[in-house]
């Protein structure tokens, strides 16, 4: 698994947690965590947060940066794919 699609962001009150229908899940780099936790559109997810994966909220803009998403989603496979298939990937 490398994508979600929607998750649930922890609040501050304590055992609450507010839905994010419209978000993906990621696994993220740890070089590039901080920089992300900085963009008001992404979140730590329930759960997930502490084993390295953020969550874009797709409702927090107007628009959605295709682009990005693709860049997440790709850079998310390579971090779980074994090394055969991000070869194979590089091959294409």
């Amino acid at each position: 698994m490398f994508v979600m699609y929607g998750g649930n962001a922890k609040t501050e009150t304590r055992g609450e947690y507010l839905a994010c229908p419209y978000s993906i899940l990621v696994k993220v780099d740890e070089s590039d965590r901080r920089a992300l936790e900085q963009d008001a559109r992404f979140f730590y997810p329930a759960y997930m947060g502490p084993y390295g994966w953020l969550g874009l909220d797709f409702t927090a803009r107007k628009t959605v940066d295709w682009d990005e998403v693709r860049e997440l989603i790709d850079s998310s496979f390579r971090l779980i794919a074994p090394r055969k298939l991000i070869k194979q990937l590089d091959e294409v």
